[in-house]
């Protein structure tokens, strides 16, 4: 069925219009923020009419030619796209060819295919398709996926099952019938469970300094007579701007489904936007456990997994629930990913010396303020001891919180103030590590531990905090006796 080139559905056309389309209400929103205090007044609206009809400048000329230049411009570049762009399977090999201005064909073993994943948004499931994204085993472009693919839902939903099955090789479809029924569900959330887990994570050092910037605005606003009404306004469309976030991002996790079979993990999830997320139980080579500061209140977190080869344009990690008991998180590890489980055992606390790295950045950034406040500003010392304080605070809460264990097979280690999480990786899924101390640290036996592991871009890089200088070589050592396993991905 796709050993013939075959090429995106047509709508793809209408997708890469989408943000031309929609730039004129990008900018008339920009200009409707300017003028909040009399939108309701009916001068305002006649004004507005007189200022169009009476407009006799360059700008207002030129701007509707422009415009309609650039959506020619990108509606022919499109249809350039989608004519030129095609693809199919054949003989192990998935082949991409494109033929626009800039020519490419790729020829790539179905092997090296890390993840296929299915993402349907609103505009796709109105017009009956889905986008199909694969992701190769490379650090090069981790950071996004490598191909997209637009196809009718049923061409798109065949295109990932054959991908998947013939990357697998003969014994995946000899054991095609045992493996289905394997399949099982391991953790389903409903509708409220999602609108919680979204309130329930929600930044609360983002809130804060919003809440910062609305009481100094309230402030400033107090001080001119006739403009509350404004800062009102705008308090009302924050507010609904923040209720929209937590609901649109709640519909968007509803519904969400981790299932397995022998091999493989399926995600799935989403009301308007649907994604699905396909990829082998040995991809995996960390877990990222996250405890938002309102979930600890209720004991829930919730797990992550750092996946060989899956990276997108926002640098995801994929979850593998949402927030729950930690109790039920537990099992789930214990049951499904035993290597990642947590020995007994205790975590080791930041060197004692990390507080005097701690100590020197709050001086810096308190002579930064000083430097700033003399010039420009006479609250200088209400604002040296604001800085002196959230930055001591929040320096000793940075060295209190991070913590280090290792045991024989897996290195587990915490951090986080306001949303705390702790990572676990396997020692052979480690690609290199380094000690990085400085003169100073090193006498006091101090030292922080750098390394990287075969992954999407954000996950790939690690750095530890300060801690004792013996048990990093400890560490360090384990790295090195391990095999690595990066190899066994690509047999």
């Amino acid at each position: 069925m796709f050993e013939k080139p075959m090429r995106n559905h047509f709508t793809v056309i209408f997708e890469r219009l989408g943000l031309v389309m929609i730039l004129p209400l990008l900018f008339g929103f920009s200009w409707l923020q300017g003028s909040l205090t009399n939108i309701f007044k009916p001068d305002f609206w006649a004004d507005l009419g007189n200022n169009v009809l009476g407009a006799n400048n360059l700008f207002i000329s030129l701007a509707a030619p422009l415009y309609f230049l650039a959506l020619f411009l990108t509606l022919a570049s499109s249809v350039l796209y989608w004519i030129g762009i095609s693809f199919y399977i054949k003989e192990g090999f998935f082949v991409f060819e494109r033929r626009t201005i800039f020519r490419k064909t790729a020829k790539l073993p179905l092997a090296n295919i890390a993840t296929v994943n299915l993402e349907r948004n609103i505009f796709q499931r109105l017009v009956g398709t889905a986008k199909v994204k694969l992701d190769l085993d490379s650090a090069h472009t981790a950071n996004r996926t490598d191909f997209v693919l637009v196809l009718p839902l049923k061409k798109a939903q065949g295109l990932r099952d054959a991908l998947l099955e013939q990357k697998e090789g003969e014994d995946h479809r000899e054991g095609k019938e045992n493996d289905a029924s394997q399949t099982g569900e391991i953790i389903s959330f409903s509708p409220l469970s999602a609108l919680r887990h979204k309130v329930l994570s929600v930044p609360l050092f983002q809130v804060l300094m919003g809440m910062t910037f609305v009481f100094t605005s309230l402030f400033e606003e107090a001080q001119a007579p006739g403009q509350l009404k404004g800062f009102f306004i705008l308090l009302v469309f924050l507010g609904l701007g923040l209720i929209f976030s937590l609901v649109w991002g709640s519909l968007n996790l509803s519904d969400f489904k981790l299932k397995y079979d022998r091999e493989n993990f399926y995600i799935s999830a989403g009301r308007f936007k649907k994604v699905e997320y396909t990829f082998a139980r040995r991809r995996i080579n960390a877990l990222i456990i996250k405890e938002p500061l309102l979930a600890r209140i209720f004991s829930l977190s919730w797990l992550e997994a750092a996946v060989v080869g899956l990276g997108n344009e926002r640098s995801e990690t994929p979850r593998l629930s949402l927030l729950t008991d930690t109790e039920d998180l537990n099992r789930l590890i214990d049951e499904h990913l035993p290597e990642f489980g947590s020995p007994a055992g205790k975590a080791k606390p930041s060197h004692k010396a990390a507080l005097l790295a701690q100590a020197f950045k709050v001086f810096l950034l308190c002579f930064l303020v000083f430097a700033f406040s003399h010039l420009t500003y006479s609250y200088l010392w209400q604002a040296l001891a604001l800085t002196f304080i959230f930055s001591a605070f929040g320096g000793y809460l940075a060295y209190k919180t991070k913590s280090l264990a290792y045991y024989d097979e897996s290195l587990h280690y915490s951090k986080g103030i306001f949303t705390k999480q702790r990572a676990v990786f396997k020692y052979n899924d480690i690609q290199d590590a380094k000690i990085v101390t400085n003169p100073l640290m090193e006498k006091l036996g101090a030292g922080r531990l750098n390394f990287h592991i075969l992954s999407s871009s954000g996950m790939k890089s690690h750095k530890t905090g300060w801690f004792d200088l013996e048990d990093l070589r400890k560490i360090s050592k384990k790295i090195a006796d391990s095999t690595d396993s990066s190899t066994s991905l690509f047999d």
